[in-house]
């Protein structure tokens, strides 16, 4: 039985084909998807629709996910609904920030595949109903995140199975979840 086919998620993504790539996969996991591509939308999406979780980037038009998350947290209505940032930002300052800004999770996109994403958000969305996912990975502590080290300078690469580009250093293709 999956653990998600009761679950509504937005994902605030501006790149067109990542976005695709979240919905594709979080739909055969039996999600409900709702999805964005700017600061804006999300805000009054997130308000008028109050999904499970909240998969965020951070750069993104009309207002950055920061500004998403800060002004989500003030209203009493969706403050408690869980964020996961998804960003390929990963200096430690943007790290933290999300975190302290009350982000449950932040991942570095170039860095994740797509099952490790899925066993995030089934950690997270597992510990809201009580039934937990045994499958899922631990998620990393917030001093393991905050000391995340940064992404390597994007230097062009191309994925083999989906033929993405991607950032030297990536382990994993973020639109396939291959591994490089």
């Amino acid at each position: 039985m999956n653990s998600f086919s009761s679950y509504k998620i937005l994902v605030a993504e501006d790149d067109k084909f990542l976005a695709r790539a979240y919905q594709f996969k979080l739909s055969k996991m039996g999600c409900a998807i709702i999805l964005t591509s700017d600061g804006e939308e999300t805000i009054a999406k997130i308000k008028s629709e109050k999904p499970d979780l909240v998969l965020l980037d951070i750069i993104m038009p009309k207002k950055t996910g920061f500004d998403v998350l800060t002004e989500m947290k003030s209203a009493a209505e969706v403050k408690d609904i869980p964020v996961i940032i998804m960003s390929n930002l990963g200096q430690e300052a943007d790290v933290k920030k999300g975190l302290q800004a009350g982000a449950a999770d932040y991942i570095i996109k170039a860095s994740t595949s797509l099952e490790e994403v899925v066993g995030r958000i089934e950690k997270i969305l597992g510990g809201r109903s009580g039934a937990g996912v045994a499958a899922a990975p631990k998620a990393a502590s917030k001093k393991e995140k905050v000391t995340l080290s940064p992404v390597a300078s994007a230097v062009p690469l191309v994925c083999p199975g989906c033929h993405g580009a991607l950032p030297s250093g990536a382990k994993f293709c973020p639109f396939c979840g291959q591994k490089i």
